[in-house]
């Protein structure tokens, strides 16, 4: 089995222990791959591929399949929905994006979980 996992929300930190009370040492973005070590029940201790931290996220989130095609190079992406509304959400710099269809101004992206 391949161990190559891809983070499906907007960012999540990274803990040193499988606790929110434990110390933040990283974060990981949209789109970031990782590989996971260990599963407990709330929490899955990882390795990111981008920076190589090793901590805990929460065991959810993240899925095998994706396929980033382009990089996010503002501070805060903001995200439209499919009537062409802001909404609240963002993508965060460095979030890494994967095209469904472009249009002539706009892309279509896979749906955020944020």
């Amino acid at each position: 089995m391949k161990n190559n996992y891809f983070f499906k929300k907007q960012f999540s930190n990274i803990y040193r222990k499988a606790s929110k009370n434990s110390e933040v040492t990283s974060q990981i973005l949209y789109g970031e791959r990782f590989n996971i070590i260990s599963k407990h029940k709330q929490w899955i201790k990882i390795k990111s591929l981008f920076d190589n931290y090793i901590g805990y996220i929460e065991n959810k989130s993240y899925t095998p399949k994706h396929h980033p095609k382009y990089k996010v190079y503002s501070l805060k992406a903001i995200i439209f929905n499919n009537q062409n509304k802001k909404t609240k959400n963002f993508l965060p710099f460095g979030s890494k994006i994967e095209e469904i269809n472009k249009k002539k101004t706009t892309y279509n992206l896979k749906k955020t979980n944020g």
